[in-house]
């Protein structure tokens, strides 16, 4: 598995994990949804670090 599929990766399950508060938040389910947004946000910002340190390099 290459870097760059590493960091798709990533971004894919973060990504996943934002979708997940939208619909909980459209049910009016708040605090369900917290924990999701935050780990969401956590992976989005890591895949998105990682790609601009990667592309830095190149």
């Amino acid at each position: 598995m290459t870097p760059q599929t590493l960091n798709y990766l990533i971004f894919g399950i973060g990504i996943g994990l934002l979708i997940q508060p939208v619909w909980q938040m459209a049910k009016g389910e708040m605090a369900a949804a917290a924990p999701f947004a935050a780990i969401g946000i956590g992976l989005w910002v890591f895949a998105l670090i990682r790609i601009r340190v990667r592309s830095g390099k190149d």
